[in-house]
């Protein structure tokens, strides 16, 4: 008798334990999958990626992620809402993150060289 309440608790111990271990790997990505959304621009090779969030959580009104995978010098061209406009990099070879001081609107991931914007991504709408 106590042979079988014991393999019925560790069944039940076992079942409880995936639902807790697969709800955790589910909860956080579906919380964190949110607003945020990203660009990438391939050229020759090389790749350059941004990500923006206009709901960060972390008290910032927007943040921005951008990536040079390979040495392509990463630029972010940010389109706020109110319609004004930056440009956030370059960065060569690494990555950087920075909060926005405002809410965006659209953006695009560029290579960047000769002051200007080159092999730009598409436009992508927050």
């Amino acid at each position: 008798m106590i042979l079988k309440n014991f393999k019925r608790s560790a069944a039940v111990l076992t079942a409880a334990a995936a639902l807790g271990v697969s709800a955790g790997l589910i909860a956080p990505q579906a919380a964190s999958a949110g607003t945020a959304r990203s660009a990438t621009s391939t050229w020759n090779g090389r790749t350059v990626e941004a990500q923006i969030d206009n709901s960060p959580g972390n008290g910032a009104t927007a943040w921005l992620w951008l990536a040079d995978y390979n040495a392509g010098n990463a630029i972010a061209h940010v389109t706020y809402v109110d319609g004004t406009t930056a440009g956030w990099g370059p960065v060569w070879n690494t990555s950087a993150s920075a909060s926005l001081p405002k809410k965006v609107s659209r953006f695009q991931v560029c290579f960047y060289g000769n002051s200007t914007y080159l092999h730009c991504s598409a436009w992508t709408s927050m």
